[in-house]
């Protein structure tokens, strides 16, 4: 079974996680969040671990859902690509469209995606 984690709990990553704990194809394992108090909460609510720091969540599971900020996808998203992990991210997904380019290619190297899959709006 797919092991899901999700970063970032605003009202978005909530509902993230939410969905992935009901959807029987995979299983939310992991969930991240700078706030410690709510990670430990919605690590208590989803039956999972808690991750203060992302990058030892990201050697437990196969996939991620992204939910932050846009100014900060840029580097978990690389970070998650690095080790050939599957990721979800919230839109918009970069800053601009350099680094959304810079993903893509990292993705497509990766054999992540397909170029029928991604798709960057300038």
């Amino acid at each position: 079974m797919l092991k899901i984690g999700v970063i970032g709990f605003g009202s978005m990553g909530k509902n993230h996680a939410r969905v992935c704990s009901e959807f029987g194809a995979f299983q939310l394992t992991d969930v991240s969040d700078i706030d410690p108090s709510v990670v430990r909460t919605i690590a208590d609510r989803f039956h999972t671990k808690p991750f203060y720091e992302d990058e030892e969540m990201i050697k437990e599971i196969d996939a991620a859902i992204i939910a932050i900020p846009t100014v900060t996808y840029h580097k978990i998203d690389m970070d998650l690509l690095n080790p050939g992990k599957q990721v979800l991210v919230e839109k918009p997904f970069c800053g601009s469209v350099q680094k959304a380019e810079e993903l893509a290619k990292k993705q497509k190297k990766e054999g992540l995606i397909n170029e029928n899959m991604f798709c960057v709006q300038t």
